[in-house]
């Protein structure tokens, strides 16, 4: 079996640059800019998280109204619908 190297390198700087960056050490801008974007992302997928349950009950309610009217048929088919959101709600939480 191979043994894994893992190079280490280091860099010196002999010269100093010649111009001023006119930004304050860290790059804080870049650093927020990124964290926005990634929170906006998730923002997005978090939203689809939610919906996906909520239009699985109202198909569900729909097919049941659809077949079956106003009768215990319909109020099975919604729960069943909302057993199934459940479902699927706690597996893509666990992802």
């Amino acid at each position: 079996m191979a043994k894994l190297f893992a190079p280490l390198f280091f860099f010196e700087n002999k010269s100093p640059s010649t111009k001023s960056c006119e930004k304050i050490p860290g790059r804080l801008d870049i650093f927020v800019k990124e964290l926005s974007e990634a929170a906006q992302k998730a923002r997005k997928r978090e939203y689809f998280k939610n919906l996906i349950p909520f239009g699985i009950i109202i198909l569900f309610a729909g097919l049941g109204y659809k077949i079956f009217g106003n009768e215990p048929g319909f109020i099975a088919m919604a729960v069943i619908g909302v057993a199934l959101a459940e479902l699927i709600r706690v597996i893509i939480v666990m992802r």
